[in-house]
């Protein structure tokens, strides 16, 4: 079963981009589970208020500044209805260029010089205008301006390095690679050789929820990729169960606290009976 949810995979194969112009209303007063990528990413803020937190620490953002995300740093947001936002996400090839420039420094994580940001606000816009996922060519053209700009106006630094978020990544790490098992706190905290509170509270810090809502999002994440496949011939009871889950009850409210839906309504939505 492929690793999901707190490891993007999807943001790490080759030539990758994604570049998205976001309203959540949708999402509106939700939280996303945080996650972390070998891309960068960046967030800009064109309407609203924006909360973000990275590896542990909240950062509230208003119009004309951005959220970066350095690979590997871990990363979930609130959801406000009031949001604009572009969403930008560049695989490694596309940081080629940077990297022989800056070598593996990093980008600050909050970007508030508004004036300044209307420069790489004008380059969003018109990549934007322009952009098509298949275009390589184009797509790395944009990336290294927009991080040139980004560099001119915010000179990268040596990348920063702590315990604290190499225990969080070894956390995550456990519960990846064995969420579809009967696992608890207590087996976490054996694996990481420290005590469960110790555990629950950096967990809680750098992740934004309790061990056990992120363990279940992870299987609720695992079994709707499994249900949305085509060929799909397993019951959602039988999904479920091999996912992790050992009572439909839970779930049925994990599944709906990820998708804001049941499995039957996302289903039909995709056609699929």
């Amino acid at each position: 079963m492929g690793k999901i949810s707190y490891y993007e995979k999807e943001a790490d194969i080759k030539n990758y981009t994604r570049f998205m112009f976001e309203c959540n209303k949708a999402l509106s007063g939700r939280q996303s589970y945080g996650h972390f990528h070998t891309s960068v990413e960046l967030v800009y803020v064109l309407e609203g208020r924006h909360v973000g937190y990275v590896n542990g620490r909240a950062v509230e953002l208003t119009r004309d500044k951005i959220f970066f995300f350095n690979p590997y740093d871990i990363h979930y947001y609130n959801y406000r209805y009031d949001n604009r936002l572009y969403v930008v996400l560049l695989g490694q090839e596309y940081l080629a260029d940077y990297r022989a420039a800056f070598g593996n420094k990093a980008f600050p994580n909050r970007m508030e010089r508004e004036a300044e940001n209307l420069r790489v606000r004008r380059i969003l816009e018109e990549w934007h205008s322009r952009y098509e996922y298949e275009n390589y060519l184009r797509n790395a053209g944009y990336a290294d301006l927009l991080l040139a700009e980004l560099a001119d106006i915010y000179p990268p630094v040596p990348a920063k390095k702590t315990a604290e978020r190499d225990r969080a990544y070894r956390m995550l790490e456990f519960l990846n690679e064995n969420y579809v098992r009967n696992i608890t706190l207590g087996n976490l905290a054996d694996h990481m050789g420290y005590n469960r509170a110790y555990c629950s509270q950096l967990f809680g810090k750098v992740m934004g929820t309790d061990f056990r809502s992120y363990l279940n999002d992870l299987r609720a994440a695992a079994a709707w990729k499994q249900m949305a496949e085509p060929d799909c011939e397993k019951t959602v009871l039988q999904v479920a169960m091999d996912c992790g889950f050992d009572s439909m009850n839970t779930f049925y409210r994990a599944f709906r606290r990820r998708y804001g839906k049941s499995p039957r309504e996302m289903l039909s939505a995709r056609g699929i009976e």
